[in-house]
């Protein structure tokens, strides 16, 4: 039983994270992710990661919620950084 709720919090912390992902990619950027959240979120998955290898030892579940996430957030970092070129911008509103 105890597995289904961490299976559960795993997929609800990813698509919460995939949604944000998701965002920044339409819109271009992440200019509302402050610089403090994107890199204590990257780095405490890193960290966390090697916590759980060395103390838990490789539970598929924790290892793959900070994996998928650890991608996501790098996502989300990478529009925060690398904004899209304002021509995609300015293609996606004549579309609407």
């Amino acid at each position: 039983m105890i597995e289904y709720f961490g299976i559960t919090a795993t997929i609800l912390f990813c698509i919460a994270t995939g949604v944000q992902a998701c965002k920044s990619m339409y819109d271009g950027h992440s200019k509302g992710i402050s610089h403090g959240l994107i890199w204590m979120v990257l780095i405490g998955f890193f960290l966390m990661t090697i916590y759980v290898i060395d103390k838990v030892g490789y539970d598929l579940i924790l290892l793959s919620s900070y994996g998928v996430q650890g991608f996501l957030w790098a996502i989300i970092a990478k529009y925060k950084y690398f904004e899209r070129d304002d021509i995609w911008i300015e293609i996606k509103s004549k579309k609407k």
